[in-house]
């Protein structure tokens, strides 16, 4: 269920199914600038502890997905193995979205309509797929992924990528490449800039939350 809390406290559903079928479990959102919510639909929380309840998917996918409130959720991408954290650049002409059992982060680009081309995959983190049955059983038992892995996504206001991943934060160029790596002492797994001028950034982590200085500032 994807839904939004009010100022005074009530709650809005926005979106529970796609043509009448349940939704897996809304991960991430995102909101552009006409209003429009766009989210994450992997089936995490339907795949048992730590992160839901094991129950059958309605859905033989996991998608991306737009919703104007009011309105039923449109299908904009089927294609992903575990679609998770997704941010448009600062102009709003491009969302990236991370696929994290892919370990890779992709990137469309936005029609007027709300819709999305493309899809290419901007820069991976490492070439092999990972399996997540065998990342739940390594929670199960440790508490914590044997490596950190793409998951949270923000940008910046030159227009780099910020998303977690094996050992802390990666900042990657808009042209793909990995500029650095900001070191976390556990495991990330989501960021926000913040702060009174957009330059702090917060990181949840496996057990904690930080927050640091940057040089510059969240888009």
């Amino acid at each position: 269920m994807l839904s939004r809390f009010e100022h005074d406290g009530s709650r809005a559903v926005l979106a529970t199914a796609w043509q009448c079928r349940g939704l897996n479990s809304p991960n991430d959102v995102v909101v552009a600038a006409d209003g429009a919510i766009y989210f994450t639909d992997p089936h995490y929380g339907r795949a048992g502890p730590p992160h839901g309840i094991a129950r059958p998917r309605c859905l033989d996918f996991q998608g991306v997905f737009r919703v104007v409130p009011g309105e039923e959720p449109e299908l904009l991408a089927d294609d992903f193995r575990a679609p998770n954290g997704l941010a448009f650049s600062p102009d709003g002409s491009l969302l990236y979205v991370v696929d994290t059992l892919r370990m890779h982060v992709r990137v469309f680009a936005v029609q007027p309509g709300g819709g999305i081309t493309g899809g290419r995959v901007l820069f991976a983190q490492q070439e092999a797929e990972l399996d997540l049955a065998e990342i739940l059983a390594w929670i199960d038992e440790h508490g914590t992924p044997a490596h950190g892995l793409p998951d949270g996504l923000k940008m910046d206001e030159a227009d780099n990528v910020w998303v977690t991943g094996t050992e802390g934060i990666w900042v990657v160029s808009p042209g793909g490449e990995r500029l650095g790596i900001v070191a976390t002492p556990e495991h990330a797994a989501n960021l926000v800039f913040g702060g009174p001028d957009g330059r702090t950034l917060y990181v949840c982590a496996t057990h904690s939350v930080y927050r640091m200085p940057t040089l510059v500032r969240g888009a």
